[in-house]
């Protein structure tokens, strides 16, 4: 089968980095997508996430854009919710009903954030592990499908060499052990960012 690659533009793309793209579980025309772009809310960072606006680096927030007519709009951050740590999307219920998405001084060991998008920011469920997966442990790149089924990479023990894929299953209510997907999907280097299509 045949596919077709082609870039979505400047409206959405930087000379900095643009990573982890989510389209939205309820609108077909939106996109979110992390950036560590000029003009986040932390700033320029060194890698102790100290203001260093010499040699630093920009710190991650969320953003999205809709396309109109073919045409993707300037991307708009999330700014209820970005916050001057590194803020970065990973996905969302199936409903479109819950945003997951994680906060952290650093790229990794920081808090998976469950929000539900209300005006009462009270009701978020912040620094909490989703069953197996422990982002303050170093797990990330979280991918939920239909939920019931979790996928994320991670660098714990017994796996085949650097970041590896995982996935669990919830079954009544919790989640099964983290399994790694095996030797045909992971090696000795990093695998990380895993998707699996609507189909499964």
């Amino acid at each position: 089968q045949m596919a077709y690659i082609e870039n979505l533009g400047t409206s959405l793309n930087t000379f900095y980095d643009e990573f982890g793209p989510v389209p939205s579980p309820l609108y077909t025309d939106r996109l979110y997508f992390t950036s560590a772009r000029s003009g986040s809310e932390g700033g320029l960072k060194d890698p102790n996430n100290i203001d260093d606006q010499k040699y630093g680096v920009y710190s991650a927030d969320m953003y999205f854009s809709e396309n109109q007519n073919g045409i993707w709009r300037a991307a708009r951050p999330l700014v209820e919710l970005n916050s001057t740590r590194h803020d970065m999307i990973y996905g969302f219920s199936s409903n479109g009903q819950q945003l997951f998405y994680y906060s952290g001084e650093h790229m990794t060991g920081g808090e998976l954030i469950i929000d539900t998008f209300s005006i009462d920011r009270t009701d978020r469920v912040v620094g909490t592990d989703l069953g197996p997966f422990v982002p303050s442990e170093g797990d990330k790149d979280l991918f939920m499908f239909n939920d019931s089924i979790m996928l994320f990479s991670s660098m714990r023990s017994g796996g085949y060499g650097g970041y590896d894929i995982y996935y669990s299953v919830k079954r009544d209510s919790s989640w099964t052990e983290a399994m790694n997907v095996g030797k045909k999907i992971n090696s000795f280097y990093d695998e990380v960012t895993p998707f699996l299509t609507l189909n499964g």
